[in-house]
């Protein structure tokens, strides 16, 4: 994997987004992989997300069972990017609060009518009030503005304490993510009531021993989200 950075972006670059995301199931137990398909951000399309499903299939030794779950992750704003994540067989859509504004309900009703399961991902307590109001059954904490661009690293517990008092979300899934570069950070999130976390940059451009022990840790120490049972809840 190459790191690549591009203006304020960064990339990750490798031949075969299967085989990583294989990898890290296998080597470090992730339990779920979003595979990006946006091209102008990331250098990335509907062939990655191709190679992560089959890639799953030849991994899986029980036919029926999957080995973990594949999130088509992309900047979503029309009804065709929902039916290609149907077509090319992703288990899952993120749908971005900010991005979608107005339209999350709409967009959350149509995953609903089509059987499409979906992630919310959301930066603010409004956010997350109008994904729960909806509906929602797994919310992803961004503690990055896209917006801006900041990170703002007490985002999460900010959000944990504003709108699950009882340190737990209780009926559906809450994961966080945005800027996660340590256990430290991680325990601490998962300790105040998330069920898991996503990682990006943690996991890129740095050594497979730095990143065994942060995967093991995660996995010894929190939840294990599997979008299978989290799917039952809604």
């Amino acid at each position: 994997m190459l790191p690549t950075p591009l203006s304020n972006a960064f990339r990750c670059e490798f031949s075969d987004a299967g085989s990583v995301a294989n990898y890290f199931h296998e080597t470090h137990g992730a339990s779920a992989v979003f595979a990006n398909i946006d091209s102008a951000a990331y250098n990335c399309n509907l062939d990655d997300l191709d190679s992560v499903i089959a890639a799953r299939v030849r991994a899986n030794p029980k036919p029926g069972k999957k080995l973990y779950s594949v999130i088509m992750k992309d900047i979503i704003m029309s009804r065709l990017q929902i039916a290609l994540a149907k077509v090319h067989k992703a288990d899952a859509v993120l749908l971005i609060a900010c991005v979608l504004q107005e339209k999350l309900e709409e967009f959350m009703n149509l995953c609903t009518l089509v059987n499409m399961p979906f992630i919310v991902e959301c930066h603010t307590p409004e956010e997350v009030g109008v994904a729960i109001e909806n509906g929602a059954g797994i919310i992803l904490v961004n503690r990055v503005d896209r917006v801006t661009g900041i990170l703002h690293e007490n985002q999460g517990e900010a959000i944990m304490d504003k709108m699950f008092p009882n340190k737990g979300a209780g009926g559906f899934v809450l994961l966080a993510t945005g800027g996660i570069r340590g256990i430290e950070e991680a325990r601490d999130l998962l300790s105040i009531g998330y069920d898991g976390v996503v990682l990006g940059k943690a996991v890129v451009g740095v050594s497979h021993e730095k990143v065994e022990k942060l995967a093991k840790s995660i996995v010894d120490g929190g939840g294990d989200f599997n979008l299978d049972e989290a799917s039952e809840w809604e």
